[in-house]
């Protein structure tokens, strides 16, 4: 059903007096008190299409990815009472003996160690956390997963329970989100001070420190790099009393999740996550649109207006297993071309994005997302095609640990201009 919301009836004043200079070398100037002709009101409609009107058909597809083509970080214990995610980390061996013209000997002794990381506070599901720093013992690598600690060997490896071993704690660590105005550098930092006897018996027994990061119940976040460094003074002990700070360079960082994808909704689009979800949209888009604001009126071609703005308004969708995003989702718009094709027509140029709020995604309810495409229709329009595709994407490909959820009901907004052309004398 097509719907007129609201008419707006915009008057434009008159350009006021311009008053003659009488230089002979510039054009004539304007001295009419009105440059608009009286009568003349320029007319501005509002006017919503609902699905029938418009969608020819929508489909979410499945991408190949999964939380193994992750390049984040990010950490959640018992989400929305369903998704926990680790992280999980390695270091080069620490070396027994430094080359420096301050170490003479080679030799040091270990004074102090830390491991550092950030919170990204805008990708956070609370204003305070508790982040927990354990060592791992068990051997792991890059092909870690939830259950399994060597993923790539066959039989494949277990962890001696999922999620990897919360056995060995070095510490926990407090955040609280700082008020905006907060500029310090430290404002995000998570440190913990890691007991230099555990960097000691990696480098004896010639092994990569290991290390995961859990969040508190209830709670997920982005962190950001993750640094390890270690103090250590000369040996024997120089009369400077020399100090000097290394690090360890990072082997590799991956994300491990105790749920998998979330099934595709079967009354809703899905765009994003792990699995890199598109949903693919064909309209039919309308060659006429209403002469009047209100009432009943004939229609007119969409060539007699002038296109302010067009809409695609989405409703959010409640997001299932933790897997809802707790801060702005980037979403891509792109042209299909062809869309007749299906899920085989080539995507086109960006057209539209939105970082879409999150509120949303928990409940379902809220302000309709807005993704602008004016310019895209209205091209379609100038050569009356009205088969239009777009798609929707979130890119790259598995850079977001969440999904974008939307209601089958879009809706289309089109904010138009109807054209005065005063009549001559």
């Amino acid at each position: 059903m097509r719907r007129i919301i609201r008419g707006q009836v915009a008057l434009v004043l008159g350009a006021g007096l311009a008053i003659a200079t009488g230089c002979s070398d510039q054009l004539p100037t304007l001295t009419d008190s009105d440059r608009i002709p009286s009568g003349i009101k320029p007319v501005t409609i509002e006017y919503f299409l609902d699905a029938a009107d418009f969608l020819v058909s929508g489909l979410s597809v499945r991408g190949n990815t999964d939380i193994s083509n992750t390049n984040f970080a990010i950490v959640a214990e018992n989400f929305d009472g369903a998704l926990s995610a680790h992280v999980v980390t390695k270091f080069e061996v620490p070396p027994d003996s430094h080359s420096s013209s301050l170490l003479p000997s080679g030799t040091f002794q270990w004074l102090e160690a830390t491991l550092r990381t950030t919170v990204v506070d805008s990708l956070t599901s609370d204003p305070a956390m508790v982040f927990s720093l354990w060592v791992v013992d068990e051997d792991f690598n890059s092909s870690v997963t939830w259950e399994n600690a060597i993923n790539d060997s066959v039989p494949a490896v277990p962890w001696s329970q999922p999620g990897g071993p919360t056995t060995r704690l070095v510490g926990t660590t407090d955040w609280v989100r700082k008020e905006p105005e907060d500029t310090t550098s430290t404002r995000n930092d998570l440190v913990w001070y890691v007991n230099t006897s555990i960097l000691q018996d990696f480098a004896e027994r010639d092994v990569q420190p290991g290390f995961m990061i859990t969040a508190g119940d209830g709670t997920q976040t982005r962190l950001g790099s993750i640094s390890l460094s270690y103090l250590v003074q000369p040996l024997p002990e120089t009369e400077a009393d020399t100090m000097m700070t290394y690090s360890l360079a990072q082997v590799f960082r991956r994300t491990i999740i105790s749920e998998p994808a979330p099934p595709l909704p079967a009354n809703a689009w899905s765009v994003g996550g792990i699995s890199s979800d598109q949903t693919l949209l064909r309209f039919k888009l309308p060659l006429e649109l209403p002469g009047c604001a209100t009432g009943s009126c004939p229609s007119i071609p969409v060539s007699a207006v002038s296109l302010n703005r067009v809409d695609l308004l989405l409703e959010p969708f409640p997001v299932a297993n933790g897997f809802r995003p707790v801060g702005p989702l980037p979403i891509t718009v792109r042209l299909r071309y062809s869309p007749d094709l299906g899920a085989q027509a080539a995507l086109g140029r960006i057209v539209s994005g939105l970082a879409a709020p999150a509120e949303g995604f928990a409940t379902g309810t809220g302000k309709e997302h807005d993704f602008i495409i004016t310019a895209a229709v209205a091209n379609a329009l100038s050569t009356r095609d009205t088969d239009f595709g777009l798609a929707l994407t979130i890119e790259p490909d598995a850079s977001q640990l969440s999904y974008a959820w939307y209601s089958r009901t879009p809706r289309l907004r089109f904010v138009y201009t109807l054209r005065q052309s005063p009549e001559l004398p």
